[in-house]
């Protein structure tokens, strides 16, 4: 097939076509339905006397328009038909292609190019040259009236304004109240009333069997309110309401006597709630960055404990041993293995190793079993008393020999004079164990989990636990004695602590603390916490604020001299808090959470009571996960200086300081 275009378009002649193509009359008679219905018959339709007209045989499928012996012919599908295309059919079929008129004429009615020529004068001549009639220029009535009301309309509207004007030049003579006119225009608004309560279930028609009344409950009932429920099978069993004018009266009384007034919502900027902190920069010294490690040790570390003076570092291990460091140097001075003091028949040896050898650092390995929870040194100046939480005792050893080898040292018992007798379950141990002082052994019927020493240095408590429950002891050096401030056995005692340097006991169960005087005997207070689980406790040094965390990672602040509920909550661990420590003597505390984070807080206690105290973020020390994956057990203060101690992580002791 070739292309109809408008080149070979003019050169085509006119062709007459078939008779059949000239014919306007429509040969089949199947009307305005689809073809594809006949696509499988093999006939295409009707004539107008009902005869079949069957489809011709063409040789594979043609376009809408072909050439065929230098003709152009359409196919018209509907009758079968091949219908010859003259030149003039060609023309118009090109210029519906070009989206043009397909005669060819203007609107005009001119067939060429259409010319218009504009002089560039408007002509003033009407384009219809019919005169109007009369009427259109008279006024309609409509249009009258509606001029009418408009002006009308503008009429009313200046009088208003007129009168607005008088009445904001007259005085305000208002005794009773010196308002502007701007607020009295505001009080004249609309104050809805309250609504009426909505009915309940027993002003049912049938109310539930619990709502009904017997004779006694009715009398009462209509003495005090004046309505008594009643039950009725069907609604148009229900009377009219006695009391129905005389509640009307009261509602409409009672908003009548009952002023309105408008609430407005005050605005607060949210800017101003924020309390307004120091910079951290203004509260330094505080540690915000590592400047020395201690260790490697044999295991991991579950306790650290600083000696009064600083000097010394204490560090337990799970093996069952405890390292001892000096912080000045970093040097490691000794081990003791006390895991093998328990195991072979209660001091059957002892191992002491002025070195730490790598080969003993390898060949270690896990004693869970024998593991010491916990060590603390005696806050006493001058005291060199370790206590270690190893199973089911508590070992007390005087290591001044081994400090200070040089030096002579008290030959009494740990520095105090033997008072009576000891109790049964106070084991002293006398034999020779190099340069090893003075190891007392203090067996509980549960294991050890924590101690805590008195200020003094004298009384130390002991916090035991097993699966029917926990104990909380009290032990005397001096004496040699152990005794239990409770008959009973607590249930979720999580720590215990001393004041310092009040007769009062701390006790931190898992919802409450509970403040006793040991003096007395008797509780003193009970704070709520408001939290899921306690997780751990610090007292102030000053005693009159106390710290405590949670499991669900918030620290708590008490003011003991103000309340028995949370002066302040702090949210900055994600996960539980392991460790709280106030520093002795400068304004700070840390706490460590299982998230392997150290939050640093500056806290300044002030001695006025009517001043809060004022607590400040200053630091968030991020700590790695070893491939172990041990979090953090123990943090602990230097005495003096602002030196964070933070262990449980690669089986190191990190020391933390300002580095400013």
């Amino acid at each position: 097939m070739e292309n109809v275009t408008t080149q070979n378009a003019l050169q085509l002649e006119e062709t007459p076509g078939d008779s059949s193509s000239s014919s306007d009359e429509e040969i089949n008679t199947i009307g305005n339905v689809p073809l594809d219905w006949y696509k499988d018959l093999s006939h295409i339709g009707y004539t107008r006397d009902g005869i079949k007209l069957f489809r011709r045989k063409r040789e594979g499928p043609h376009p809408p328009v072909y050439m065929k012996k230098g003709t152009y012919y359409i196919y018209d599908g509907k009758n079968d038909e091949e219908i010859a295309l003259s030149r003039k059919d060609l023309k118009r079929l090109v210029s519906i292609v070009r989206l043009q008129n397909p005669s060819g004429a203007t609107e005009s009615g001119f067939l060429g190019e259409e010319i218009v020529v504009w002089t560039g004068t408007p002509r003033v001549e009407p384009i219809v040259s019919v005169n109007e009639p009369k009427r259109s220029f008279l006024p309609s009535r409509h249009e009258a009236a509606q001029v009418v009301k408009l002006v009308r309309t503008i009429l009313r509207r200046n009088n208003l304004n007129q009168l607005k004007e008088q009445k904001s030049e007259r005085e305000d003579l208002s005794v009773w109240e010196k308002t502007s006119s701007d607020q009295v225009g505001r009080s004249h608004h609309y104050l809805p009333p309250p609504k009426i309560p909505l009915p309940g279930h027993e002003e049912s028609y049938r109310p539930p069997p619990e709502f009904l009344l017997n004779e006694e409950e009715k009398s009462k009932q209509r003495e005090n309110y004046g309505f008594v429920p009643e039950s009725y099978n069907f609604l148009r069993h229900v009377p009219l309401y006695a009391s129905l004018i005389r509640e009307h009266f009261e509602r409409c009384l009672e908003l009548y006597r009952a002023p309105r007034m408008r609430v407005r919502r005050t605005k607060i900027d949210p800017e101003t709630l924020v309390p307004k902190l120091p910079s951290p920069d203004s509260l330094r010294p505080f540690p915000d960055s590592q400047m020395a490690s201690f260790g490697p040790h044999t295991d991991g570390i579950k306790s650290i404990s600083l000696n009064s003076s600083g000097q010394w570092l204490a560090c337990a291990c799970h093996d069952g041993s405890v390292f001892i460091w000096e912080v000045a140097t970093g040097i490691f001075r000794t081990r003791i293995v006390f895991r093998e003091i328990l195991k072979n028949d209660l001091l059957a040896s002892l191992e002491l190793s002025s070195q730490a050898t790598a080969s003993e650092m390898e060949a270690s390995s896990q004693y869970d079993e024998w593991s010491i929870l916990h060590v603390a040194w005696s806050p006493k100046e001058n005291d060199f008393n370790l206590a270690v939480c190893i199973k089911y005792f508590v070992v007390v050893v005087n290591v001044a020999n081994i400090l200070y080898p040089g030096e002579p040292q008290d030959s009494q018992f740990f520095g105090y004079a033997v008072k009576g007798e000891p109790s049964p379950n106070w084991k002293d141990w006398k034999g020779e164990m190099g340069n090893l002082g003075r190891i007392a052994l203090i067996e509980h019927s549960r294991r050890v989990e924590h101690v805590h020493w008195h200020q003094k240095g004298d009384y130390f408590v002991a916090l035991t636990k097993n699966a029917f429950g926990s104990s909380v002891v009290v032990h005397q050096l001096s004496r040699r004695r152990t005794q239990s401030p409770f008959s009973k056995s607590a249930k979720g005692v999580v720590t215990a602590d001393f004041h310092p340097f009040k007769p009062l006991f701390f006790i931190a169960t898992k919802h409450y603390i509970r403040i006793y005087d040991l003096a007395k005997g008797q509780l003193v207070n009970k704070l709520v916490t408001g939290v899921s689980e306690i997780s751990t406790m610090s007292v102030h040094p000053s005693g009159n604020h106390l710290l405590i965390g949670s499991v669900e990672g918030q620290l708590v602040w008490f003011d003991l001299d103000l309340s028995s509920r949370p002066y302040k909550r702090i949210r900055d661990h994600n996960y539980r808090v392991s460790s709280i420590v106030f520093h002795p003597k400068l304004p700070l505390f840390a706490d460590s959470s299982d998230d392997e984070t150290v939050a640093v807080f500056h806290a300044t206690v002030y001695d006025d009571l009517l001043q809060n105290p004022l607590i400040v973020p200053l630091k968030i020390l991020k700590v790695l996960r070893n491939a172990k994956g041990t979090t953090l057990s123990s943090i602990c203060w230097h005495p003096r200086l602002p030196w964070l101690f933070v262990s449980g992580v690669d089986e190191y002791v990190r020391l933390y300081g300002d580095t400013s």
